[in-house]
Parts: C-alpha cells; structure tokens; sequence
C-alpha cells in the first residue's frame, strides 16, 4: 500500500486513515504495524519516508494505547495478588 501512495496526490493522508480503518476492522494487528514501521524498507527512499510521515501520529498511538494496557494488567495482577493474601489472612 505504501508504495502505491507514493505516487498518489494525498497519499500520506489516504495511508493514515487506511491504517486506522485497518486497525479499526481487526485487519492488521498492532505488532504488524510495529512490525512495518521497524523495517527499513518502509523508509527506504525519500518518498517512501513522505508518504509514512503523517502516519507517525498513528504508530504513536498504537504505542501509547499497548503501554497503557501493559499498565492496567500490571495493576490488575497486583489487585488479584492483594485479594489472595486478604483470603490467605482471614482464614
């Protein structure tokens, strides 16, 4: 998709929506566009870093979004151990 876009009047934007919709529908996962946004063929000529670059603001998300849940399954482990030791306690 992305090098198709390079040659495209507004392709930049037509790849920051269509990766969103992607990710919206359950097509792509995220570490797929971890994983895109890591290869160097995705950066691999001037036009291609172009036409990526609005999509920054995406990946970021994606980034922010994946810390953010790591965090809330951290907190919900820390929960449950607490709930465990209460029982433990009570007994």
């Amino acid at each position: 998709i992305q090098q198709d876009l390079v040659h495209r009047a507004k392709g930049d934007t037509i790849l920051l929506f269509a990766a969103k919709e992607l990710y919206d529908l359950d097509i792509i996962e995220e570490e797929a566009f971890e994983a895109w946004w890591a290869d160097v063929r995705s950066t691999a000529t001037e036009e291609m870093k172009t036409v990526r670059a609005q999509t920054q603001q995406f990946v970021d998300w994606l980034a922010n979004a994946s810390e953010e849940d790591d965090d809330d399954e951290s907190e919900d482990e820390s929960e449950d151990d607490d709930d465990a030791e209460d029982e433990d306690s009570d007994e």
